[in-house]
């Protein structure tokens, strides 16, 4: 069976009567059943008349047409080249200034601006969100308090480190010689007095002295025969700290000093 296609190459020769009877019978097939084929052959039924009227001079011109009509061609031609590119160039115009239209459309609707009644709760979630912050500040604001000494603690503290761990103090006068350490313990001053030169049975006294004239009694003792041939080693205390202590004055019963101990030394 021919198709629409194969028939319609087929009907310029048919409307001339040149096709072979057997192929003419297939397009008359072709046309009984297709409207669109035969209407497309009644557009072409007045060619064999308008060719029979055709010369061979006729043909001959149009094989070989004259150069102003051929520059009439040409230029038409050119003309409409030109149109074409101007009305595909503001075609194309069009179609970017839509396009750019739109999408500047399509950005500002997704562009969401806060309205005046979402700016509390923003802010109140802003609130919400620093409450945590602001107390975990205040804990260890209250930590740090808690660990760093209070201003007293530190003097205190001071005072109690003021002056060496350990004084010593040596003095003498004549044959008496004297030595006091001076050892901070945890409630008292430790004193040792190391003492030589003293006749034995002769009873007296340490006295210490603060830089503030404060005068406390360390203890009494008697000198023994071994302290006055040797050296005696006495044991006393005293609530003033090491570094508060001027000197030391060794007194007898009597009131009489046998050594004033002021000299720094180890």
């Amino acid at each position: 069976m021919m198709t629409c296609d194969e028939a319609r190459m087929s009907l310029g020769v048919y409307v001339l009567g040149a096709l072979d009877p057997q192929e003419r019978a297939e397009v008359e097939a072709h046309l009984d059943g297709c409207a669109g084929c035969r209407a497309e052959l009644e557009e072409l039924t007045g060619v064999a008349g308008f060719l029979d009227r055709v010369s061979e001079e006729d043909v001959a011109h149009a094989a070989s047409p004259p150069h102003a009509v051929l520059d009439r061609l040409l230029n038409a031609r050119v003309r409409r080249r030109r149109l074409t590119r101007v009305l595909l160039s503001l075609a194309a115009s069009v179609v970017l200034v839509g396009l750019g239209g739109t999408i500047w459309v399509t950005a500002s609707q997704n562009t969401e601006v806060p309205s005046a009644a979402s700016a509390p709760e923003q802010a109140g979630h802003g609130a919400a969100r620093d409450a945590p912050a602001g107390k975990d500040a205040a804990a260890e604001a209250q930590a740090d308090q808690k660990a760093a000494p209070s201003a007293s603690a530190t003097s205190d503290n001071q005072a109690m480190l003021s002056g060496p761990v350990e004084l010593v103090r040596k003095g003498s006068k004549g044959p008496v010689r004297a030595t006091v350490t001076a050892v901070p313990g945890e409630k008292t001053t430790d004193l040792r007095l190391m003492l030589s030169g003293v006749a034995a049975g002769t009873r007296f006294r340490l006295e210490v002295i603060g830089v503030g004239g404060e005068r406390q009694t360390a203890g009494n003792w008697t000198v023994d025969k071994a302290a006055y041939e040797e050296s005696g080693d006495f044991a006393g205390t005293t609530t003033i700290p090491p570094g508060n202590i001027e000197r030391f004055e060794v007194v007898t019963d009597a009131g009489r000093v046998l050594v004033d101990v002021s000299t720094p030394g180890r």
